[in-house]
């Protein structure tokens, strides 16, 4: 199959093709309240090949409204990299595992990334052939 410009190999499954939009490099965001959950959260994720990287920054204080009562808490935070191909199944998987009740996961879109690591995160995400 020849591909065009704004075509390429899913990461999510080889020999599906996907639109240039898909292949859209994005960083996911969201908090954990200790260490230990941050590096079981990202372990999995890129062990999955739904990350290519995870940052894990911390701790940091949040403070926020929950159930009518002002909260100060410690979390640490996740920075995720990934292809926006990749954002249904993360966004599932974390819903799925994550610790809180309703956590932050927030998409935000990462434009300018050298064509370098933007191949770099690509080739991370997708799955290992056998």
């Amino acid at each position: 199959m020849n591909r065009t410009e704004d075509e390429a190999e899913h990461p999510l499954g080889p020999g599906k093709p996907v639109s240039a939009e898909q292949c859209k490099l994005i960083i996911v965001l969201t908090t954990v309240a200790h260490r230990a959950d941050a590096e079981k959260l990202s372990g999995h994720l890129i062990e999955h090949r739904l990350a290519a990287c995870v940052q894990v920054e911390g701790p940091i204080q949040s403070q926020y409204f929950w159930d009518s009562n002002l909260q100060s808490e410690e979390e640490y935070r996740l920075v995720i990299k990934t292809m926006d191909s990749c954002w249904s199944a993360l966004h599932d998987e974390v819903l799925r595992i994550h610790p809180y009740e309703e956590p932050q996961l927030i998409r935000v879109s990462a434009d300018g990334a050298s064509a370098g690591y933007h191949g770099w995160v690509l080739a991370q995400t997708q799955p290992q052939r056998g």
